[in-house]
């Protein structure tokens, strides 16, 4: 996952909500810092900040960080083991 996808999907989320980076930190409880660091790819967020981002934009967290899970390359995986 790279970081650009993560900062790219919250900087496009708060401009489609049309609130600033201070909304989104009183929203969210979350430092303005941070949602400046998180925006500018600077700082990636703890797991607490980034469901609270997720939650606050009705996302699940692997929605925000675009996570694809391959559910094939687990069963490969299981497969080879016997």
């Amino acid at each position: 996952m790279s970081t650009e996808s993560l900062t790219s999907k919250v900087h496009e989320a708060r401009v489609d909500l049309g609130i600033t980076q201070q909304q989104l930190a009183d929203a969210t409880g979350i430092s303005v810092r941070t949602i400046i660091s998180i925006e500018k790819g600077r700082q990636f967020p703890t797991l607490l900040s980034a469901m609270r981002i997720a939650h606050y934009f009705s996302l699940s967290v692997d929605q925000l960080f675009e996570y694809k899970y391959d559910d094939n390359s687990e069963k490969e995986n299981t497969n080879d083991k016997r």
